[in-house]
């Protein structure tokens, strides 16, 4: 029997990489949730962000609908920043509202969990992708 957890380790529907993922999109940052109290580890550690969808390229989520999005705060992830207090999070130079993303999501238990994100940071993009 496969569990669906919510860090990904084993799980069934949607899947671990762009191409199999639940829903893939684009984005505008509207919120950034506050950070976790806690480092990611045994228990997974994530921070919320809301965003609009501005263009629903595969799967569930629709443009222009507001969804939250659980974000895994792992080290070593390119858009996470240990803070002045110590406390892992999303960068706060490159997640902020305004910022267009691409992301790669999966629906678990009843909420959007992304996996891999892609941003043109606190620039907005005008015209082509940068992807």
């Amino acid at each position: 029997m496969t569990l669906r957890l919510h860090n990904n380790n084993a799980r069934y529907g949607g899947g671990t990489s762009r191409e199999d993922a639940d829903a893939e999109f684009l984005a505008q940052v509207t919120a950034v949730g506050p950070e976790p109290f806690h480092l990611s580890g045994f228990i997974p550690a994530y921070q919320t962000l809301t965003v609009q969808i501005t263009e629903a390229l595969r799967g569930g989520l629709a443009a222009g609908t507001a969804v939250d999005l659980d974000v895994l705060i792992a080290p070593g992830s390119p858009h996470v920043a240990t803070l002045a207090s110590g406390v892992r999070a999303l960068n706060p130079s490159m997640i902020q509202p305004g910022v267009r993303l691409h992301g790669w999501a999966n629906y678990e238990a009843g909420r959007w969990c992304t996996f891999d994100l892609s941003t043109d940071g606190p620039q907005y993009y005008s015209g082509a992708r940068p992807w």
